[in-house]
């Protein structure tokens, strides 16, 4: 076979396009331009382009043609160009459709040419792209070894996970091994960094993503973190988020444990610009053991938080569920309701409670309407508390009527 200047072999003869540049690379000299010069020629052909996907051709490549010509382009690779064709767009398709061929061989040549560089190869744009169908027709020895290989480090491993691209293949690995007992060896890591994870966006995620698809015996370290976390996360400006997050897809005596906390310490919450968010989060999750004991825990001090920005509205929140008795009661037994009323926000409290109370046939409403009767007295004329007045004179000849 004739050496050309190209640093490249001349094509087979069993290859028919010439200008495919499928000929076998003559060791590791080549040139970067060539490199890419022969990877242009092997990706970019129009029948790879058209090559069917997965979806269309779920049983794998039907052109006879193109795909002698894919084994000998695929054939003439070596370690490095699987790693670097897996970083090209065009690249990462092309070893994806090989892929779909099913073969163990193929699979096994990509595998060790990517496995060096698998970190990279996850958190690069194209690259995660391979990544996520690589793990797909790996068998149980290779992805045992690329779960050995990216969480021998727990801090590239923790890096990755909050990078963009490396939590999508993190994801999509966890999905892979779903019921296999490596997914293990995944979890201690994401407990490790579990809090910096938390306050992450995209690192958050991952850790969701767990909680979600695995079940408890599996996750219980990350339950464990989360509890241990539990406050300063919902404290957190982007922690509070998170945590939310996982208490929505999290499940079993765990969670409750973790609901329990957040009910014991409502006062704290409630009272913390992000804290607040967590409280009403568990409200509205309409757990009726779980909303006695917020608002009964915080029974005694609904006057102050109705007046206050952050807390007005888990107050509002109380109003809206069972745990309205403990809320009209402090109304009920205060002096300082009218000044609740002519607040800026308690204001907005008191409506939600006229509403609820008058649409729930609250024995209590009546006794509300009076208590703030005298708002209707010329003296008061409140900045903020105009459509409490508003209601109150609406209601009371009804309330007379009835009376009467």
């Amino acid at each position: 076979m004739k050496r050309v200047s190209t640093g490249f072999v001349a094509p087979s003869s069993s290859c028919n396009n010439a200008s495919c540049g499928c000929g076998s690379l003559v060791g590791r000299d080549y040139r970067e331009s060539n490199y890419l010069n022969f990877v242009s020629g092997i990706v970019n052909q129009d029948s790879y382009l058209r090559w069917p996907c997965e979806e269309a051709n779920p049983k794998g490549l039907s052109n006879p043609q193109n795909l002698d010509n894919a084994e000998i382009c695929f054939e003439s690779l070596e370690g490095p160009d699987f790693f670097k064709l897996g970083l090209e767009l065009s690249g990462s398709k092309y070893l994806t459709r090989m892929l779909y061929l099913k073969d163990p061989r193929i699979t096994g040549k990509i595998f060790d040419g990517v496995i060096g560089s698998i970190f990279k190869l996850m958190t690069d744009q194209n690259g995660h792209y391979l990544f996520g169908k690589l793990i797909r027709f790996c068998d149980d020895i290779q992805l045992q070894f690329i779960v050995a290989k990216i969480t021998v480090k727990s801090e590239s491993f923790i890096n990755a996970a909050k990078d963009r691209w490396g939590s999508i293949s993190i994801k999509n690995l966890i999905k892979v091994l779903e019921r296999s007992h490596y997914v293990s060896s995944l979890i201690v890591p994401l407990y490790d960094g579990f809090y910096g994870l938390m306050i992450d966006r995209i690192g958050s995620s991952v850790v969701v993503k767990c909680i979600d698809i695995l079940d408890t015996a599996t996750t219980v370290l990350l339950y464990q973190a989360a509890i241990k976390y539990c406050l300063e996360l919902a404290t957190n400006e982007k922690g509070y988020f998170s945590l939310n997050n996982f208490i929505t897809n999290s499940k079993g005596l765990r969670r409750q444990q973790l609901l329990d906390l957040i009910s014991e310490n409502s006062l704290f919450l409630a009272l913390d610009p992000y804290g607040n968010f967590v409280l009403q989060h568990v409200l509205k999750l309409h757990n009726p053991f779980l909303i006695e004991k917020i608002c009964s825990g915080l029974k005694g001090h609904y006057i102050r938080l109705s007046q206050l920005k952050v807390s007005s509205h888990v107050v509002e929140q109380c109003i809206d569920s069972v745990g309205i008795k403990y809320v009209l009661f402090d109304f009920l037994r205060s002096n300082d309701l009218i000044k609740v009323a002519q607040n800026q926000y308690g204001n907005y409290v008191i409506q939600q409670a006229l509403k609820i109370a008058k649409q729930t046939d609250n024995p209590f409403y009546h006794n509300l309407l009076m208590k703030l009767e005298p708002l209707l007295d010329s003296k008061y004329q409140p900045s903020y508390g105009l459509r409490v007045v508003n209601f109150i004179k609406k209601e009371i000849p009804v309330r007379n009527a009835m009376i009467n």
